[in-house]
């Protein structure tokens, strides 16, 4: 089932267009959930309260699981999506307004968009906005001040990050280009080769860098990114390990079992049944 909420101060008769304030903005679960679209001058900001959502913009693939958060300039292509394996849920709320572009603007001079992170303060805020921008009563003064703050706190939080990772420039462009191809790479088929040439890098000196960024060899790196989406889909589905081995790049089940426990000190069944005895208390 999917939420909509519709405010009386939007589309065609925007009382306060210098505020910020959302079209529309709600909660959406259905399985078949898929979305493409562009419109200039708005923003959609969505949480993932559970399951894992699919995005896409400007080539590059997000994934993201429960607790995380991600700001899209829909004035681009773009598309976002549900597994229809994988029961998922997101709160979301498209933004506009004079004020909404300044203060995207100033996150853009911090980070290019898209911008994602874990927080729970985007689904609390978004959750407000719920309450605020209904259409019996809409609360526009209040909901624009919601949405400056949300933006301030995402701008803070992609400040800090940026003062907590000064890179010089060829360690910025090097984790860049590392991190998009393995955003776009099928985990299973990357191999130390592929990355290199992707990077137009021989193999001793993309390795040495390689380790000197991430303090890591490339394919441990790699094997660490497979193992956090098993974790996701152990947190945000019922597919059998099998199927999460597959999914997740890993040339057997065997083999997944014994990176995970090396990685986290249990079996991937024992961290399932640990996150729904978890769940289940709260």
């Amino acid at each position: 089932m999917s939420k909509f909420v519709h405010p009386d101060y939007t589309g065609n008769e925007v009382i306060y267009p210098h505020l910020c304030y959302s079209v529309v903005l709600g909660i959406e679960d259905r399985y078949d959930f898929h979305n493409r679209n562009n419109v200039r001058d708005e923003y959609i900001l969505m949480y993932v309260t559970k399951g894992m959502l699919f995005c896409t913009q400007y080539g590059v693939n997000y994934t993201l699981g429960a607790g995380e958060y991600i700001l899209l300039n829909k004035a681009f292509e773009h598309e976002y999506w549900f597994d229809k394996k994988i029961p998922s849920e997101i709160y979301w709320m498209h933004m506009s307004g004079e004020m909404t572009i300044q203060l995207v603007d100033m996150i853009e001079n911090l980070s290019p968009l898209p911008v994602t992170g874990k927080d729970q303060y985007i689904y609390e805020a978004i959750k407000l906005g719920l309450t605020l921008n209904n259409p019996i009563k809409s609360e526009p003064f209040a909901h624009s001040a919601n949405i400056i703050n949300t933006l301030m706190h995402i701008m803070e939080s992609v400040y800090s990050k940026k003062k907590e990772n000064e890179y010089t420039p060829e360690e910025y462009v090097f984790r860049s280009r590392v991190e998009t191809i393995i955003r776009n790479a099928e985990l299973g088929t990357l191999t130390l080769d592929k990355m290199c040439e992707e990077m137009h890098l021989n193999r001793y000196y993309f390795a040495h860098q390689f380790k000197n960024y991430y303090s890591v060899s490339p394919m441990k790196y790699v094997t660490n990114v497979k193992i956090e989406r098993a974790k996701n889909l152990l947190r945000s589905s019922d597919m059998k390990i099998t199927v999460i081995s597959r999914e997740c790049g890993f040339s057997s089940p065997a083999y997944f079992s014994t990176a995970f426990r090396r990685e986290t000190g249990m079996s991937p069944e024992a961290f399932r049944a640990q996150w729904n005895n978890l769940s289940e208390q709260q």
